[in-house]
């Protein structure tokens, strides 16, 4: 093989942070004050956890970029995260439902660190509803 996957082979990308990654999330997430950045829940609430915008196992160069973390507790990261994993896009819809002001943070970062993600871009800024539409077009096709 030419180092192409055979038609229907995947590849699995590692769900475990490597420790170095882990210990700069925590770092950041301490230095915004280890609180929820979309709900405000502390960690006598909920279980406060870091999210990468743009997967770290994707973009191994933003696994350590303090802009590409976003610090929320458990209910807020769940709703973000599959466990199973996804595509990037839907991962993207899915920031859609985030506070304006987190939202705006996240699609301005990755219009610099990814700007061909531009149609999903503008989706994350319009919020919910404009993901909603999307989302649903999507299904038509």
């Amino acid at each position: 093989m030419n180092g192409e996957l055979p038609l229907g082979d995947t590849i699995r990308l590692p769900t475990k942070r490597s420790p170095a990654v882990a210990r700069f999330c925590r770092k950041v997430r301490l230095a915004r004050g280890n609180t929820c950045e979309n709900c405000g829940a502390t960690p006598s609430e909920r279980q406060i956890e870091s999210h990468h915008i743009l997967d770290y196992h994707v973009y191994p160069s933003l696994g350590k970029d303090e802009d590409n973390i976003i610090v929320l507790c458990q209910a807020c990261h769940r709703g973000l995260s599959r466990p199973h994993g996804d595509l990037l896009g839907d991962r993207l819809m899915r920031l859609a439902q985030l506070r304006p002001e987190l939202r705006e943070r996240i699609a301005s970062y990755v219009e610099r660190k990814a700007p061909y993600l531009t149609n999903l871009i503008r989706i994350v800024r319009a919020g919910e509803q404009a993901a909603s539409y999307y989302f649903f077009r999507r299904l038509e096709m």
